[in-house]
């Protein structure tokens, strides 16, 4: 699929099903995101797969009200990010742009 192509038939899904995410499908996702760029390929994301559905309420409660409709997901990626394992340039601390 071409790179447009992809961008043409994006979609923010806020619907989901209550079948679980087979776990090759999280992996693929996974190493996507560790393939991804960083600030001088310092990867300083960490990755929690959240499928705990008390702990994904918690998630969802914390967060504002746009972002409400995670409560329903099976399963929840939290990217974490440790600014001492980035850097700054022009004053613009890489962890934030990189995660």
């Amino acid at each position: 699929m071409e790179f447009s192509e992809v961008i043409k038939t994006r979609q923010s899904i806020r619907s989901y099903s209550s079948k679980p995410v087979e776990e090759k499908k999280i992996t693929a996702i996974l190493e996507c995101a560790r393939q991804a760029p960083s600030w001088v390929n310092k990867q300083c994301w960490h990755f929690i797969v959240v499928k705990d559905t008390s702990i994904i309420q918690s998630l969802a409660s914390a967060l504002s009200i746009i972002n409400k409709w995670i409560v329903n997901a099976p399963v929840v990626i939290v990217g974490c990010a440790n600014p001492k394992q980035s850097g700054k340039q022009n004053q613009i601390p890489y962890y934030i742009v990189d995660l």
